[in-house]
């Protein structure tokens, strides 16, 4: 008998959304999501001439972006802030 093949696994790829259209997705201004393309800390983005964001990249950072409470320390303090008491103790 021969070998039986596996039929390939075609992964189905949503259109990008231009900046707009992300903000559209995620809820969040247009302005929120092009500083954080500035400062870091957003969704990965695609720059070939204009910026487009992959939904699964959006549904990633999303998901990475729950929280179940406002009093964790999170990794990170944020540009040009000192670390406060308790992220020190943490370390």
């Amino acid at each position: 008998m021969g070998k039986i093949e596996q039929p390939a696994v075609v992964k189905v790829r949503r259109p990008s959304l231009d900046t707009e259209g992300a903000a559209a997705y995620t809820g969040y201004e247009a302005g929120y999501l092009a500083k954080l393309r500035t400062i870091g800390g957003g969704p990965t983005f695609i720059k070939t001439g204009q910026v487009r964001y992959d939904p699964d990249d959006l549904d990633d950072w999303l998901e990475r972006c729950k929280r179940i409470s406002t009093a964790g320390v999170f990794k990170g303090t944020g540009r040009g802030r000192k670390p406060s008491k308790a992220t020190e103790a943490a370390a």
